[in-house]
């Protein structure tokens, strides 16, 4: 904690008299045996440890980590660049970052995230929000220098580049993808990822149901996919339609590699659910699962109270317009309506299911909900979290990493595919 509340992980190493340091090995070899989020984000090499009086390590005489060695972008041209650069540069606690340094890559998060957004606005005059360094991270993005898409879109390119199979993402009932954003540092630079995300969040109107949904995911997939294999994930709701996207696919007579569920269970093992309050509203929109059995407080949705209540809650809704939290809403409104009568087809494939742990409520149901719509085997990991917390650094790291196996086995049996078709 160099910086008081800006906690890093990071590793001293003595190498060998005569070796030199392999920091890339070194990274993978801790990987096999630790969880990502516990393997440090940086390396320093140093000649000896440094000790107190009584031989103990002594923590304050350890150099201080570099992690402008991460900062690789070109530097800035314009004063406005040379200005946003310095910006970042300070909230992050580094000597220099580039334009087209990811904010993200460089170590950052929600909470500093919304400290960097503030700092730009009153240092530019901008009004740029939370949202808008998760639709563009960099310095360039953020202002204007590199063309991305809208941070709303129904196809959200988190990871667009890398030759692997493209993992395709589906959303919670809130209808946003935003919560995947830390799957590429762990899947690596090969993995494209990409978020679908509702249209309901950019003015369209709700889906019939939810094959109609995963039709038009489907098509939006294959806009960058045209042919497989595929790659699926579906967190909470998003789970029922990533599951009725793969049985399209099947019935098509398209290979699914891989299909994930993160804690996601059919509607009926759930049982009936009523209208949800202003209360059920915000469990929804902060990724809590309502209580079936809980009563509710009846009172109506009113997105003014909500966005007080985001903003002190959650740090990235904080920023949201009134528009765009009744937006989120309707979203969550339609996505509980059409979970309730969606019946699942027979999925002819294997499934990877993530299971959150911690605070389920007393009868609450297990993955063999699946098992009359699964085919295949079902892999549970169990993951000890809550259902809202399963992407959130710690967790994700734990999906990740089994994501990151289960695509390295894939590829080694495609390569032995490929060597027995020769």
């Amino acid at each position: 904690e160099d910086r008081p509340g800006d906690k890093r992980l990071v590793a001293y190493v003595v190498p060998e008299p005569g070796h030199t340091l392999d920091q890339a090995a070194l990274r993978e070899s801790l990987a096999e045996s630790l969880p990502d989020y516990m393997v440090p984000s940086l390396f320093v090499t140093v000649d000896d440890l440094p000790l107190t009086g009584n031989g103990k390590l002594d923590r304050r005489a350890l150099p201080v980590p570099d992690y402008g060695a991460l900062a690789r972008g070109r530097e800035a041209v314009t004063p406005r660049e040379e200005l946003v650069c310095r910006v970042f540069a300070e909230v992050l606690g580094l000597e220099r970052v580039g334009v087209d340094d990811s904010f993200f890559d460089l170590g950052g998060h929600s909470l500093l995230a919304t400290r960097l957004i503030g700092r730009i606005n009153d240092a530019t005059g901008m009004e740029l929000q939370v949202k808008d360094l998760f639709r563009a991270p960099t310095v360039a993005g953020l202002l204007g220098g590199q063309s991305r898409v809208g941070a709303w879109d129904a196809l959200l390119p988190i990871q667009p580049d890398g030759d692997a199979p493209p993992l395709f993402c589906i959303h919670p009932a809130s209808g946003m993808a935003w919560s995947f954003s830390g799957l590429p540092r762990l899947l690596g630079p090969d993995q494209p990822v990409y978020g679908l995300q509702s249209p309901v969040l950019t003015g369209a109107a709700p889906a019939a149901d939810v094959e109609a949904l995963a039709a038009d995911y489907l098509e939006r997939i294959r806009s960058v996919r045209p042919r497989g294999p595929y790659r699926l994930l579906g967190y909470s709701f998003g789970g029922m339609v990533a599951h009725a996207v793969a049985s399209l696919l099947r019935e098509n007579g398209e290979e699914v590699e891989f299909l994930a569920l993160v804690d996601s269970y059919p509607a009926q093992a759930l049982g009936p659910v009523t209208a949800p309050d202003h209360d059920q509203f915000m469990a929804m929109l902060l990724g809590r699962v309502p209580d079936p059995g809980a009563p509710g407080t009846g009172r109506p949705f009113d997105p003014a109270a909500a966005v007080h209540e985001l903003r002190g809650a959650d740090p990235v809704m904080a920023g949201f317009a009134e528009e765009e939290v009744a937006a989120l809403v309707s979203a969550a409104v339609g996505h509980v309506d059409i979970a309730q009568r969606f019946v699942p087809r027979r999925h002819e494939g294997d499934v990877t299911f993530f299971q959150a742990t911690l605070g389920r409520p007393e009868g609450a149901p297990g993955p063999g909900a699946w098992s009359t719509h699964v085919g295949g085997d079902i892999d549970v990991h169990r993951i000890e979290a809550t259902h809202a917390q399963m992407t959130e650094p710690g967790p994700i790291a734990l999906i990740g990493r089994v994501l990151a196996e289960k695509f390295d086995t894939t590829r080694d049996a495609a390569r032995g595919a490929m060597r027995s078709e020769r």
